[in-house]
């Protein structure tokens, strides 16, 4: 088939031309190829549809050249075309050569988009198209950087009658966070390329629940009583002092028991405080009785040397021998004699001997010695008196003159 111009000679033509798709979207690329022509090599050959019975030729399109006769290119359906079928056209010197016919099956582009979901353990995405004629189209997809690098091929998807597609996949892991684009390519047909760019957010990977925390608070209560013992004893010094040395060993040991807070200290501190009181009051009472028993014994003391004391009718009496500084029985209130005592040149002591009144009682006659100086404060063995005393300090309740005037 050819076409003669007006201002050209109709000639008999004995090549062929024939393209392809035969249908698709407006904007398809649409390649064109001829052979068996007696055209020069290097003649140029445009492209393009025919509208009544003209050629349009498409601008920008990829002009073939013959060599031996053949020659190829390709031209894009322009946007805006309306739909409908168009015969492809090829025109070169005088000659129109007319090809095979492609119909417009929509008039936009192809379009895509890509949804985002989490799912369990995984984040997935879904991308949707659109305008992907004629149906069966095998669309490539591809998970790219915005500045063209591929990280990743997603399985391709095929377009129905309505020219839709969708694909849903799961992201690998090893994604990050970032700006990227999903890329749609149809094999052949590079103009119809379409591509959709979005954020990736990447899910923060959940921690991994460890196996071993899981047994361990089985051995965790032995060392979580540690603190709890460890307070107990901060009260224990308290309560030992408080008690004291009257608190038994057994409630001591008592005392010592973890108790379950603090609060209960708090509680025993009136006993605490009561048990000391009672002991305080109990070493005052112990006390008391011994003084007591002292005075009394005193007082016995001096009842004691009262009885032995001669009477009005016994011919001794007591008086103060002022040489001495000493009770001296006397007869008829005469002084005695003086006593030969030892004289020596050592210097006193520094306290003075306290004697006791009854002592010269006690004294016994040095054999070989004549009594004849002792007659006068001497008693003999045997005297009534001299017994008693010595009963008296053979129990224990013989006391010295002078400790009873306290009483």
């Amino acid at each position: 088939m050819f076409v003669t111009p007006v201002y050209a000679a109709q000639k008999m033509l004995t090549g062929s031309v024939s393209s392809s798709p035969t249908s698709g979207p407006v904007g398809a690329t649409i390649s064109v190829s001829g052979s068996g022509w007696s055209e020069p090599d290097g003649e140029q050959v445009s492209f393009g549809y025919m509208i009544a019975s003209n050629c349009s030729l498409v601008s920008g399109a990829q002009a073939g050249i013959f060599k031996n006769g053949s020659f190829s290119g390709s031209f894009r359906f322009p946007n805006g075309t309306p739909a409908g079928t168009y015969s492809i056209c090829a025109e070169f010197g005088t000659t129109t050569a007319v090809a095979n016919t492609y119909t417009i099956l929509t008039e936009s582009s192809p379009q895509i988009s890509i949804s985002l979901s989490t799912q369990p353990g995984t984040t997935q995405a879904t991308i949707s198209g659109s305008n992907y004629y004629p149906a069966g189209t095998n669309v490539n997809l591809f998970w790219e950087t915005t500045n063209g690098t591929v990280i990743f091929t997603i399985p391709p998807a095929v377009s129905n009658s309505s020219g839709h597609i969708s694909k849903t996949f799961s992201i690998p892991t090893s994604v990050s966070s970032g700006p990227y684009k999903i890329v749609a390519t149809i094999t052949g047909q590079p103009a119809l390329t379409s591509s959709a760019a979005f954020t990736y957010n990447a899910p923060k990977p959940t921690p991994t629940p460890t196996p071993s925390p899981t047994p361990s608070p089985a051995k965790d209560p032995t060392p979580a009583a540690t603190p709890t013992i460890a307070t107990t004893p901060v009260a224990t010094p308290i309560a030992t002092q408080t008690v004291g040395a009257n608190t038994p060993p057994s409630s001591q040991k008592n005392d010592q028991t973890p108790s379950s807070g603090t609060s209960n200290n708090d509680a025993n501190m009136p006993v605490v405080l009561i048990g000391a009181t009672a002991g305080v009051l109990a070493i005052l009472a112990f006390i008391l009785l011994i003084m007591f028993f002292n005075r009394r014994k005193n007082a016995r003391a001096l009842q004691i040397a009262a009885e032995v004391a001669p009477t009005q009718s016994s011919p001794m009496t007591w008086q103060n021998y002022q040489a001495s500084g000493m009770l001296y029985p006397i007869q008829n209130s005469s002084m005695p004699a003086q006593l030969a005592w030892p004289v020596t040149s050592a210097p006193s002591p520094p306290q003075q001997l306290q004697m006791s009144p009854y002592a010269h009682l006690l004294q016994q006659p040095v054999e070989g010695q004549s009594n004849a100086g002792n007659e006068a404060y001497g008693l003999r063995s045997g005297n009534a008196n001299l017994e008693s005393i010595k009963q008296q300090v053979q129990m224990g309740l013989f006391a010295t003159p002078g400790t009873g005037q306290d009483s």
